[in-house]
């Protein structure tokens, strides 16, 4: 084994050890409270696991299904279905799932482009990369939450390291145009959101294949052209692919207004940035802008033009994002790939400003010293005390964990009690301290076939009329949302009834335990008495059109009502 080969097999093992050492830690300070997405791919890798098994034609068939049509599709999780048989509970082996398959190569990619571009050799600038690139806490957060869409940074890394190799302003080259339209599809495959990224890479790369070969900038029309060719019939590939494997996907998204859909997602510019720097942290923002000063005062070398493409594709990405809604912990994951290659540009900058290697080293020994605590802080909570409002550091990430877990545990006995005979819930509390996602996972599961799922999102989800037919109903004291209120309508007004015994909420019967849940939070089961009266179901029907008129045609008539007078 060559000197080059130890350093980066001992590279490899340091990021291997550390992010299982993060997983382990992590898991195990959870308690079983996972809701909604944390919660729902979890459950959805489980089922694309035991399907494969049982019917390999039907996990097949199923998962081809679900790419071709479904926002959320299982072709991420369904992957990840040989880590199901580990000797551990289900949960870690599924976040390890995660990790080892989608998140260490992204680690390693991305050292690995780092590396290139910069042409270090030096043992190391290797280690001290993967290092810092290891405890990057964004690439983490989703993982951490079992969300999977770290896994379309896979292709987009694959993408950046191609188009590095591959000159294709030289001539038109058709094969590796079309791998590179396969390649752009990809993230879009794995993740409908990322579609922005994809948008994104076809807009700079051709700048970035243009100057990243010829860093003189001396304008030729021959290159020009077949620059434009050669992403013309990737961009090509790219719509065909989709059209012809996720023509119903495509034709929804053409024709939903996601704007609208999510507007109760949608805070404004100004707090998807908090959104975006609180997952990175303002500290890594001097580096970020020495990165671009130095690439600008050194602007014809290869490095200086893949920091300004990543620069760019930081900023067209964002803006293009934020445009539909405020970005969740996974939406941030390419954004803080592009902040993340421009950062370590500026730290390797201010590193060379020092001629002795001693204090260059000593440097960079401090600043991955500092990362390690800023990692370990933000996903264990040393210090319950300090407040992040300025996003300094990243926000938190905690394990799962709920004080008064035993009366979360004391409510879910109960309902699984009341419900042995077949009868329904609703759950009108949508946030961390109570949702219906909490109480399945408390109940090892025993709820599901029992939780009717109400509307939580009124835009999106609309009035589940059903909900309102359940014999049981659970309510916090005070109403629990984890949205704007004027977005949440949907879960507040229901609820707002069901506590002041008004309306349809005078059908019920409050049953005399209270449960002390966190936060100082109190829930509450009712018991449905009676069918509504015509006149409370016309009351409730009216009051929710007058907050939504569109709604009018859709609930104010004959078959709501009798739906909710039964």
């Amino acid at each position: 084994m060559t000197k080059n080969n130890k350093v980066y097999f001992i590279s490899f093992v340091i990021v291997l050890v550390l992010a299982l050492l993060n997983v382990h830690v992590f898991m195990g300070n959870e308690q079983s409270v996972y809701f909604w997405d944390s919660k729902n791919f979890w459950m959805q890798w489980m089922r694309y696991a035991d399907l494969l098994f049982q019917s390999p034609l039907d996990w097949g068939v199923s998962v081809y299904t679900t790419v071709t049509k479904d926002d959320y599709n299982a072709l991420s999780t369904a992957l990840l279905f040989p880590f199901k048989f580990l000797p551990i509970d289900s949960r870690s082996a599924y976040i390890y799932a995660i990790t080892i398959t989608y998140l260490i190569p992204v680690i390693l990619l991305a050292t690995f482009i780092l590396l290139k571009i910069f042409e270090s050799k030096s043992p190391f600038y290797v280690i001290t990369t993967a290092i810092l690139v290891v405890l990057y806490t964004p690439f983490w957060k989703p993982t951490l939450r079992g969300l999977p869409d770290v896994v379309g940074l896979i292709p987009v890394l694959c993408v950046i390291y191609f188009t590095i190799k591959n000159d294709l302003s030289n001539r038109v080259l058709l094969f590796k145009s079309v791998f590179l339209g396969i390649l752009l599809w990809m993230p879009f495959a794995f993740r409908r959101w990322y579609i922005f990224t994809v948008i994104t890479l076809y807009i700079t790369l051709p700048f970035f294949v243009a100057f990243y070969h010829d860093v003189k900038f001396k304008f030729e029309l021959s290159k020009a052209k077949n620059i434009l060719i050669n992403f013309f019939i990737s961009g090509i590939i790219t719509v065909a692919l989709a059209l012809l494997i996720q023509k119903e996907l495509i034709t929804r998204i053409i024709s939903t207004d996601y704007s609208t859909m999510y507007s109760a997602y949608q805070y404004g510019f100004s707090k998807s940035l908090m959104v975006i720097f609180g997952d990175i942290g303002l500290f890594m923002m001097p580096f970020f802008i020495f990165g671009i000063i130095s690439a600008i005062s050194n602007i014809k070398t290869k490095q200086s033009v893949f920091v300004l493409f990543s620069a760019f594709s930081f900023v067209i990405s964002v803006l293009l994002f934020t445009g539909t809604q405020t970005p969740g912990i996974h939406h941030v994951l390419p954004f803080s790939l592009w902040f993340l290659f421009v950062s370590i540009f500026g730290l390797n900058y201010i590193s060379s400003l020092f001629k002795s290697k001693d204090t260059e080293h000593s440097l960079l020994t401090i600043i991955m010293v500092g990362m390690t605590l800023i990692s370990v802080s933000t996903f264990n909570k040393p210090f319950p005390s300090y407040k992040n409002d300025f996003h300094i550091f990243p926000d938190g990430l905690y394990p799962y964990k709920v004080s008064n877990f035993d009366e979360y545990k004391r409510l879910s006995d109960r309902l699984v009690a009341l419900t042995n005979s077949g009868d329904k819930i609703s759950v009108f509390s949508s946030n961390y301290i109570l949702n219906d996602d909490m109480l399945l996972t408390i109940s090892n599961f025993k709820l599901t076939p029992r939780v009717f799922r109400v509307s939580q999102v009124d835009l999106r989800d609309k009035l589940r009329v059903e909900a309102f037919s359940t014999k049981y109903v659970v309510v916090t004291d005070p109403i629990q949302l984890h949205l704007n209120k004027d977005g949440q309508r949907v879960i507040s007004y229901p609820a707002t009834l069901l506590l002041n015994k008004k309306g349809i909420g005078s059908a019920y019967k409050k049953l005399d335990e209270k449960y002390q849940l966190s936060k100082g939070v109190s829930a509450y089961i009712y018991e449905k008495q009676r069918p509504f009266t015509e006149s409370e179901s016309q009351d409730f029907i009216k009051n929710i059109v007058n907050m939504y008129p569109q709604w009018n045609e859709l609930y104010n008539n004959a078959k709501t009502l009798k739906l909710l007078s039964e």
